[in-house]
């Protein structure tokens, strides 16, 4: 009685086993995951200079300190500008005909920002009061000291 008390035993439980493995996996059926479809990752498309460089597109150079030492067709948002070079290193902003955009945040001693001459539509400068010092708007003329600002003889003559 023993050999057939194991048996039923050993029956009983594997169909326990065999109903409780249909109960949790449903039919029986093995399952199947649903993913999404694969992307293709392309970084040339995704990560250009436009979404690394951002605002700073807008500039030719962006840079913490900028010292010009000769003359510039460009743009540019610095933290501190230094002009080195001599009265002859201005910054003709040329191939540029809307606004041309500049961001200064400080200018050293006995420096002048020089501009010459431009396609641009008109110079929108965002700077604190200290780079405006001595800049009279009403009094401008051409090839003349204005505070910070030179605007050289062929200043706008394009």
């Amino acid at each position: 009685m023993r050999k057939g008390a194991k048996r039923i035993l050993s029956a009983a439980m594997a169909a326990a086993m065999a109903v409780s493995i249909c109960t949790i996996s449903g039919s029986g059926k093995a399952k199947k995951v649903m993913a999404a479809a694969p992307t293709k990752q392309d970084s040339a498309s995704e990560t250009n200079y436009a979404t690394i460089l951002g605002g700073a597109t807008d500039y030719g150079i962006v840079s913490n300190s900028l010292t010009q030492q000769g003359h510039m067709e460009t743009t540019f948002a610095t933290n501190l500008y230094v002009n080195e070079g001599p009265r002859a290193a201005n910054n003709d902003v040329d191939y540029q005909s809307k606004t041309a955009h500049f961001i200064i945040g400080d200018i050293s001693d006995d420096t002048h920002i020089i501009f010459g001459k431009t396609t641009a539509s008109s110079f929108y400068i965002e700077a604190p009061a200290s780079v405006f010092e001595g800049f009279d708007q009403s009094t401008i003329k051409q090839d003349g000291p204005h505070g910070n600002f030179v605007f050289a003889e062929s200043f706008g003559k394009m």
